[in-house]
Order: structure tokens, then C-alpha cells, then sequence
């Protein structure tokens, strides 16, 4: 019994482990993705949106530097926001690197992808700003790194609160 369930119990480890592999993947080319998008955004940004660009209707991009949090609150706060943020990541890292379930690692991908983003983009200036520039004009301005925060923090309530039935990951 010992040996068939060595075999067994092998296999279904090898199973579970390559499932938790592909899982942790996808869930770091998520928040890869986040944070490159989020990156070279910014950049082109700061290069060519000094002077706003109409898009459609009331939506433009215009080129500003939040030295504040969220809605501009705590303003000339970035160095304590880095901080902050920096330990708030490597929590949002562990948690990534334990969850079993897709429906948990793609939202938490999202999100922790858009803290290191806003997180890089604080360290790389001086003022420890972080380069805003999507202004839809009834809400405050913001970058990819904000966009991915929400719709992270959105997906994984949703998640946690209406919890799928189906899981890929299980």
C-alpha cells in the first residue's frame, strides 16, 4: 500500500506543484506587465505631455506630478509613502507567492503590480513624486499603476465576497 500510494501521492504532488507553478507565471506576468506598462507611461509622459492632449469627449493627457497619496491627500508626504508603500509591497509579495487560487493571484498580481509601479516611480525622482497623467476631468488624475490598484482591489472584493465556484488553480 505504501508503494502505490508513494507513486500516487508522487504524482499528485508533481500535479499540484506544476499547477502552483504556472499560477505563480501567470501571476508574475501580470504584475510584470503592470509595472512595465505603468513605467514606460510615465516616461512618455514626462516627455510629451507637457502640454495636455485631448483624447475624447472630456478625457485628455496632461502631465502632472502627485507628491501626495491617493486624491492628492498628504501632500510633500513621498518619502513616507515610499516607505510605506515599500513595506506594504513585500507583504502584497508574500501573500502572491502563498495563494493557491487564480481567482486571488490575478487580482493581487493587479494590484501589487501597481504599488511597485507607483513605488519605482517615487524612488526614480527627487521630489518623490509620482507622474499622473490620464485626467478624465471628473475625477482626479492618475497613471496605469493607479488603474491596475482598482480594478485589482474591485476584482479581489468581488472575489472574496461572491467567492467562484470554479477556480483553475482550486
Amino acid at each position: 500500500m505504501a508503494a502505490s500510494c508513494g507513486r500516487a501521492c508522487s504524482s499528485a504532488s508533481r500535479l499540484a506543484v506544476s499547477k502552483q507553478a504556472r499560477l505563480r507565471v501567470l501571476a508574475l506576468l501580470a504584475l510584470g506587465g503592470v509595472v512595465g506598462l505603468d513605467l514606460w507611461t510615465k516616461s512618455v509622459a514626462e516627455q510629451r505631455w507637457s502640454t495636455p492632449v485631448d483624447l475624447f469627449w472630456k478625457v485628455r493627457f496632461a502631465y502632472t506630478v502627485n507628491s501626495g497619496a491617493a486624491f492628492s491627500t498628504f501632500q510633500g508626504a513621498g518619502r513616507w509613502l515610499l516607505i510605506a508603500a515599500a513595506a506594504i509591497v513585500m507583504v502584497l509579495l508574500v501573500v502572491l507567492w502563498r495563494t493557491r487560487r487564480y481567482a486571488i493571484a490575478l487580482p493581487l498580481a493587479l494590484l501589487t503590480g501597481g504599488a511597485i509601479g507607483n513605488a519605482l516611480g517615487r524612488a526614480m525622482r527627487s521630489d518623490h513624486g509620482v507622474v499622473d497623467f490620464i485626467d478624465p476631468h471628473l475625477w482626479p488624475v492618475f497613471n496605469v499603476a493607479d488603474a491596475a490598484i482598482t480594478v485589482g482591489c474591485v476584482w479581489l472584493g468581488l472575489n472574496l465576497v461572491f467567492k467562484p465556484r470554479s477556480d483553475h488553480g482550486h
